[in-house]
């Protein structure tokens, strides 16, 4: 997956940065506040970075490989989207689940652009809805063709607010058995938000500590709880 996720930017002149914390470190000895956004996916073209939002760390990437090593969700739908990075990955892992990422298409100055990007690769991969849109308010209306909702990726607006309403946005929509992951809870110390929405699966909610940015997971399918004991720390 990891090939042909990079090979589907390459193809339209974008390459692909992360992981470049600990090469910063060797040369200065010294961690720096963004040093986690090192370890984050961003898209480069011309020596310049797509002023966007952030994806997962190549090492965040493992989360989703288990899964879909042991599961297979019918749908898929993600709250931001960035440069497409994760959706771009799930697509590929999961190559006939239903897709929709929202985005409404404001983070960085080259929001548009990142978005344009997602729709090009994801044309060539044959199948993901990327909407424009806000959360909570158009989440009804994107997810109205494909609930109920088996998997759930929750990485835009960093805040404990909007975290907590993206969730409470998705939660009538979300089938019997699912799992809900939430990009950024620990460096976005979004952890008192998480932990409301927690309330709503007693045992069986996980900080990802063995992730990059502190990843968080709800769930109420078993595949949920295996990716928690590996991934929990």
């Amino acid at each position: 997956m990891r090939e042909k996720l990079l090979q589907a930017y390459k193809a339209h002149g974008y390459d692909i940065r992360t992981g470049e914390s600990v090469t910063r470190w060797i040369e200065t000895r010294e961690f720096a506040a963004e040093t986690v956004l090192c370890e984050c996916a961003s898209a480069w073209k011309d020596g310049r970075r797509l002023d966007t939002g952030y994806g997962l760390s190549w090492q965040e990437l493992a989360v989703l490989e288990f899964l879909a090593a042991i599961w297979t969700p019918r749908a898929i739908f993600g709250i931001g989207n960035g440069f497409g990075w994760s959706a771009v990955a799930m697509r590929l892992l999961w190559r006939w689940a239903w897709m929709t990422m929202l985005d409404d298409e404001s983070e960085g100055g080259d929001a548009r652009e990142a978005a344009e990007l997602t729709n090009a690769v994801m044309k060539e991969l044959s199948g993901c809805h990327i909407v424009a849109g806000r959360s909570p308010t158009d989440v009804p209306t994107a997810v109205n063709w494909m609930k109920p909702l088996p998997l759930v990726l929750i990485d835009a607006c960093h805040t404990d607010e909007a975290q907590l309403a993206d969730y409470r946005a998705v939660k009538p929509f979300l089938a019997p058995e699912h799992v809900v992951l939430f990009h950024d809870v620990l460096f976005c110390r979004m952890e008192a938000s998480f932990q409301q929405i927690a309330e709503d699966y007693p045992s069986r909610s996980r900080i990802l500590r063995r992730t990059t940015t502190g990843m968080g997971i709800v769930w109420t399918a078993d595949a949920g709880r295996r990716c928690a004991e590996v991934f929990g720390g």
